[in-house]
């Protein structure tokens, strides 16, 4: 009888023994995707702050290149002045220059009051109101300001102005 009793339990010692050995693989398998997920993350933020530093250079990059053509305009501004003869040259340069900065939405030169003298595409409308304009207004500083982005008044799409003053 002892021998009989031994073998009505070696199902139940069976079906223990299958089911420690599924929550093991379960176990070595949830452990193994945790430790996958922690270095999934840690790739994404690496990616991420890869992606941030190259958009951070791509901004730098057009803003450098777009104030150098800014100098050029103002400082050609101060010694022609703004007589009809020197906008029209400069508005020969400003268009050959938007030509060449497919990035940029246009170039403008606009008078202390806020009118505008030449441009690179359409005439751009009157910008008195506008935060930048108020800022070369009040500053005698002449160095370059990256505004706040703005709706822009024909089309009503976002930009970011860079401007700079011009005596």
């Amino acid at each position: 009888m002892p021998h009989k009793a031994g073998l009505s339990r070696l199902p139940i010692w069976t079906a223990a023994f299958v089911a420690l050995i599924c929550v093991g693989i379960l176990g070595l398998s949830g452990w193994r995707e945790w430790n996958s997920r922690a270095s999934d993350l840690k790739n994404a933020e690496i990616e991420m702050a890869n992606l941030a530093r190259s958009l951070t250079q791509h901004a730098e990059d057009t803003f450098e290149l777009l104030d150098a053509s800014i100098i050029g305009v103002a400082t050609r501004l101060e010694l022609e002045g703004t007589g009809a003869a020197a906008i029209s040259r400069l508005q020969t340069i400003l268009e050959s220059r938007k030509a060449g900065l497919k990035r940029i939405h246009g170039l403008f030169i606009y008078d202390e009051r806020g009118r505008c003298l030449a441009t690179s595409g359409l005439a751009g409308p009157n910008i008195s109101d506008r935060e930048y304009f108020h800022h070369h207004m009040q500053s005698a500083s002449r160095d370059a300001l990256i505004g706040n982005p703005v709706k822009r008044r024909p089309g009503g799409g976002w930009i970011t102005t860079v401007s700079r003053r011009f005596n």
